[in-house]
């Protein structure tokens, strides 16, 4: 892959995935993000795709408990700090 001036934005579903080990996909959506951090493509999420990893995260799924506020609040720094961030503002 030639990253370039190439973008991509996260679907919450394939945050999901790449960080959670027992998630369905886990290794194939890891792999396919780390392979574009590699090749120097952007990655972008936004402020919705955040809210809606809590939302997912803080109740029981099938593959996993519910992750503790704590763990939840330092996964979403670290996210903020790895990846673009789209805001839900409108430009003025």
């Amino acid at each position: 892959m030639n990253g370039g001036d190439r973008k991509i934005f996260l679907d919450t579903n394939v945050l999901v995935f790449a960080n959670i080990e027992e998630a369905p996909l886990h290794t194939l959506a890891l792999t396919a993000l780390q392979e574009h951090e590699q090749a120097g493509t952007e990655v972008w999420i936004s402020r919705q795709v955040l809210r809606e990893y809590l939302a997912t995260l803080s109740r029981p799924q099938t593959f996993t408990p519910p992750i503790s506020p704590e763990k939840l609040a330092l996964q979403i720094r670290a996210f903020i700090a790895r990846f673009q961030i789209a805001d839900d503002i409108a430009s003025q």
